[in-house]
């Protein structure tokens, strides 16, 4: 994803404090500077797993949707007017994460293998996962 508006070591700073970290972070931009990255899982925390193709839910090297809820969380409280585009959503300013916060809990999978949505796709809750 894209960040417009915060420094990397600010980035880094809020990941820690939420328990991720910044992977392959690197900043660009002349004009408008910006900051490129991945979040990843530290430990067991908001780590993601695959439910849809194994019968046990595998590990995945990947944040789940709650750890992004947290990091965005915080992000647009520290910097309100912060800016943040991904492969499945734009963040313009806080309004704009607000209003898409609930509507980014998408579905993946396919008829075939089933479907399941983002936030149950982790041990956040232990919860079982509803097919869609």
């Amino acid at each position: 994803m894209v960040c417009k508006g915060v420094s990397l070591s600010e980035l880094e700073a809020i990941a820690a404090q939420v328990g991720v970290r910044l992977n392959q972070a690197r900043e660009g931009g002349v004009r408008v500077p910006f900051v490129r990255f991945t979040l990843r899982p530290i430990g067991e925390g908001y780590r993601r797993v695959d439910l849809l193709h194994y019968e046990k839910a595998r590990r995945v090297n990947a944040v789940c949707y709650h750890g992004h809820c947290a990091f965005f969380d915080l992000l647009f409280d520290r910097f309100p007017a912060a800016t943040v585009e991904s492969a499945r959503a734009k963040f313009a300013g806080f309004e704009s994460y607000a209003e898409q916060r609930d509507s980014i809990d998408g579905w993946e999978g396919s008829e075939f293998s089933g479907k399941v949505r983002f936030s149950t796709q982790c041990r956040c809750g232990d919860k079982e996962a509803p097919r869609g």
